[in-house]
């Protein structure tokens, strides 16, 4: 029995390293499929399913579909309905704290997406913004940059992220009112502030560099300051002496973008017209916002018996006549809701025709002169008639006038040529002729600036026989 016992010990003591071995095996494959994991979960941001399909769920939207729009929120003919809106919404919990170089196109699909999704349909706003989509919206407009991403991608992924925005706030009602209040109160204004402002500055070059030459005048230390101005000063004169042709390429994709961020901080103004006060924005903000602001117009229509104000942007105010606006204010046939809208679309197509010739007449440098110089024309042909007449009746006289003692008629009082009492001759020749040749040439200017501005055209004959008929 011992001998068995000593036996059985030793068989003991041999398998207790298999099955050590055993257990550390078991124990490292978990870690090599934790590891390995983090890979797998990543490629699919590299093989661009899912971009397609958010591609095609935007296209079945892209429209205003509303009946599209409301079915992939809710399908009734389903045994099983899927919340395909928020899924979408909820898969940027995935994606938006780690934006680099080979997910942001999927990043801006997302947005661009979600957009298609919202765009003139309450329900879905409200589904998107219950997602937390602001929340998502703040952290990537305070992030700045991304990690191997080009600065195209990333006004790109700005672009898409204001035109959500402006679709969750462009509407008034009793539901989108309120969505709209609650996007101003959680959107990261200051943020929005900023990369307005850093729009601005990148499509200026030239004038910021300007300021910076006059913002460094005042620095205390010399050495530092004349350093400053030759680094300052080096970097404008080569922008100056760069032909302008040869301007930054995405200087209007940085002018695109700003503007789009300006037009939600006008719509938050809509909103609460005392935000802009509580914001307490910078001197270089507040310009950029002016800048904007200046650009830009707005128009008020009514909706489903709402009134809804659009602001929007305007590359060439000069182009839509202040005459052209008063008569369709005040021309347009109003007698029927048909005849108005009947009437309107007439007046839109003269108009388009009429903004068409002023930006042609704008783009030539003689006509713009006499276009935009017309009130001044106006003036001095106003001033020179009272300057001749003043003239006239402080140089003139009657030759047989009561004057010189005539009491009874004689041939000079039919004589038409004045006595000059006050100047000679030669300075009144002088100074009528160089008056009356100003006179004549601003009357020249006055007449040449009606018929370019108003785009005179020969009668059509078919409107002239109507007319007779």
């Amino acid at each position: 029995m011992m001998k068995e016992e000593e036996a059985l010990m030793i068989d003991m003591n041999e398998a207790e390293p298999e099955v050590s071995i055993k257990i550390e095996s078991e124990e490292t494959e978990p870690d090599q499929f934790i590891s390995e994991q983090p890979d797998n979960s990543l490629e699919y941001k590299n093989d661009g399913y899912i971009e397609l399909v958010l591609k095609v769920m935007a296209r079945m939207c892209d429209g205003q579909n509303q009946q599209l729009q409301n079915y992939l929120r809710e399908q009734p003919d389903n045994v099983k309905s899927f919340d395909i809106i928020a899924e979408v919404t909820r898969f940027l919990d995935v994606v938006y704290s780690n934006i680099n170089g080979k997910s942001i196109d999927l990043v801006i699909q997302l947005f661009d997406s979600i957009n298609e999704f919202t765009a003139s349909n309450q329900e879905n706003r409200v589904v998107i913004y219950d997602n937390k989509i602001i929340d998502y919206i703040n952290f990537i407009l305070r992030a700045g940059d991304f990690a191997n991403c080009s600065t195209e991608k990333v006004l790109d992924l700005r672009q898409s992220i204001a035109n959500l925005i402006v679709s969750l706030v462009e509407e008034n009602g009793p539901g989108a009112s309120q969505v709209a209040k609650e996007v101003k109160d959680t959107l990261d204004k200051k943020a929005v502030f900023q990369l307005m402002t850093e729009c601005y500055e990148m499509h200026q070059p030239d004038k910021t560099k300007l300021e910076d030459l006059k913002n460094l005048s005042g620095s205390g230390n010399a050495i530092q300051t004349a350093k400053s101005f030759a680094l300052a000063g080096g970097s404008f004169i080569q922008g100056v002496i760069v032909s302008p042709k040869a301007k930054d390429p995405l200087a209007d994709t940085y002018m695109d973008v700003g503007f789009s961020f300006y037009l939600i901080l006008a719509r938050m103004h809509d909103i609460d017209p005392k935000i802009i006060n509580t914001l307490h924005i910078t001197t270089q903000q507040q310009k950029a916002f002016s800048f904007y602001k200046k650009n830009c117009s707005s128009i008020e229509i009514v909706k489903d018996d709402c009134l809804q104000k659009i602001n929007f942007r305007v590359r060439n105010k000069r182009v839509l006549r202040e005459e052209v606006k008063e008569k369709l204010k005040w021309n347009v046939d109003r007698s029927s809701p048909s005849n108005k809208i009947r009437d309107l679309m007439e007046w839109a197509k003269d108009i388009m025709k009429d903004i068409a010739y002023q930006r042609r007449i704008l783009s030539n440098p003689v006509a713009l002169l006499l276009t935009k110089g017309w009130l001044f024309w106006n003036h001095m042909v106003t001033v020179l008639s009272f300057a001749i007449n003043i003239m006239m009746l402080v140089t003139w006289n009657a030759k047989a006038s009561l004057q010189k003692g005539n009491s009874t008629l004689t041939a000079e009082i039919y004589n038409h040529e004045p006595d000059i009492t006050t100047l000679t001759q030669e300075q009144y020749t002088i100074a009528i002729y160089v008056m009356g040749g100003m006179h004549n040439f601003f009357s020249m200017l006055v007449l040449i600036s009606y018929f370019v501005c108003n785009h005179p055209s020969l009668p059509n004959p078919k409107n002239a026989i109507m007319f007779f008929k």
